[in-house]
């Protein structure tokens, strides 16, 4: 007798969970303030007592007060701003972020509780301008978190300080991109002049900030000192990042996963939001202040995600990934189509892009560890295709935990091919496995059945995939 597909998890989910100590403190946000404030308390308490009982208490007992007052309150103010400036505010899709509003170009509007912001029209610069005035007050929060991240603690260069890199990528964008990005730094400015606030970016910033995504493979600084030299010796710290996977259901129809793993510096996860250029028939999933795409689908529903991956960039041979990706959003009418487009024009650098449409999906992958792309379809005999961040086709460079998630992944889809009716559960089920395919820097999660009309999709400051889902029809966006 055939396991039913919800005993199936079950019994997966029993035998491979694992606790979590940051998906305990995302899933329990109020005992966390609870506890914040709690030590802070205790610790403020513990120091003032001690300033005034210390000449009658001995000197060991008075030391052992003193560190556990002091560490109570650092507990407290680190869990703060991390909280804070980094990820695991959690987020509730159902409240909702932003107001209704409307501007030359373009207007913010919810469709359920999926909020969106709509471009109008057909000039860039006005969808530019649209962006950066309409969601200027988040745009200016995430770019003094990014800047103190990034810029402070970080100390990578500011855009002022890499003026021949910037030109030259620039030199490889589409006029058109060109021109919405300066038109997102001059309605933003108009909006911080209005609101009284001294922030002000230039189109430079914002260009920096859409080659973050390439930041992996592409360093800047390096480059602006030597253009044929890497940084000798950097080496790729152990991390967390996207996972994508193809499959097919019964009938044979593509369903496509997919989570976007990046810091949301404090709330950019909670601020996501779908950007729709209608006339493109373009509509991506991001933050404000991003007109690219790390995953986004079109009006003839062909879904994209990139994924990170290692490598090495010394020459700007194309436009950076998010842009690319978008490009390839408003030239795609099929899988087929992109294959035909790669091969004519690339990216910036390495990573893989991931394609489905109703009938066919892909993973392709610039630029791997032989200098070549490398493309993976997915065949009518139910194997799935996962797309993690090590290079393909070797499976190496696996300093984004890939081997786990390979080692986990691959036996719970093999497991359940002969499951009927498996899908969609079985797919929504391992996006939520945590914590490394869904993890604290887990910003959006979907799940896209292009054949049927539909995406899922999630949003939050970290372990998305465990959240709220709203679905709508890819179609209803155009």
């Amino acid at each position: 007798m055939s396991i039913s597909i919800d005993e199936y998890i079950k019994n997966f989910n029993s035998a491979n969970s694992r606790f979590s100590p940051t998906k305990w403190i995302h899933d329990h946000p109020t005992i966390v303030k609870v506890m914040q404030v709690v030590g802070l308390t205790l610790g403020a308490g513990a120091v003032i007592a001690l300033s005034l009982f210390a000449p009658i208490l001995p000197a060991q007992i008075a030391v052992g007060i003193k560190l556990a007052g002091g560490l109570s309150v650092l507990g407290s103010v680190i869990s703060w701003l991390f909280l804070k400036y980094v990820t695991l505010a959690k987020d509730d899709m159902t409240i909702h972020a932003y107001q209704e509003k409307s501007c030359e170009g373009g207007r913010l509007y919810y469709r359920g509780d999926i909020p969106v912001l709509e471009f109008t029209g057909n000039n860039p610069e006005k969808w530019g301008h649209a962006h950066g005035f309409l969601l200027g007050a988040e745009i200016c929060k995430l770019k003094k978190n990014l800047d103190l991240a990034v810029h402070s603690i970080l100390r990578l260069p500011r855009s002022k300080n890499l003026p021949k890199v910037l030109e030259t990528v620039r030199q490889k964008i589409p006029l058109e991109y060109q021109q919405e990005m300066r038109g997102l730094a001059e309605g933003y400015n108009e909006w911080a002049k209005q609101a009284g606030v001294s922030l002000r970016i230039t189109e430079d910033d914002v260009l920096l900030m859409h080659l973050i995504p390439d930041s992996k493979h592409f360093h800047p600084k390096a480059l602006e000192k030597k253009w044929s030299e890497y940084l000798i010796g950097k080496k790729p710290a152990g991390s967390i990042a996207c996972t994508s996977i193809l499959d097919r259901d019964d009938q044979g129809n593509v369903i496509f996963g997919r989570n976007m793993d990046w810091c949301p510096f404090g709330e950019a996860g909670g601020k996501s939001l779908v950007m729709v250029w209608k006339t493109k028939g373009v509509a991506v999933l991001g933050i404000p202040g991003m007109i690219g795409a790390v995953t986004g689908w079109n009006k003839n529903k062909v879904a994209v995600a990139m994924n990170v991956c290692p490598g090495i960039t010394t020459e700007t041979r194309g436009m950076p990934a998010i842009l690319f990706n978008r490009h390839v959003l408003e030239s795609a009418t099929s899988v087929f189509a992109v294959r035909k487009l790669v091969k004519k024009e690339r990216p910036l650098g390495p990573y893989h892009l991931t394609i489905a449409d109703p009938k066919e999906g892909s993973c392709i992958s610039f630029y791997q560890k032989d200098g070549n792309n490398h493309q993976r379809d997915l065949a009518d005999d139910k194997k799935t295709i996962e797309v993690l961040n090590w290079e393909y086709p070797e499976c190496e460079g696996g300093f984004f935990n890939s081997q786990y998630r390979h080692e986990l992944l691959t036996p719970y889809f093999n497991g359940a091919s002969n499951i009927p009716n498996r899908h969609p559960k079985l797919m929504e089920n391992a996006l939520q496995f945590a914590p490394y395919v869904n993890s604290w820097i887990t910003m959006h999660s979907l799940v896209f059945r292009p054949g049927e009309d539909k995406v899922k999709i999630s949003w939050d400051n970290g372990y998305a995939a465990s959240g709220r889902w709203a679905e709508t029809k890819m179609t209803d966006f155009f």
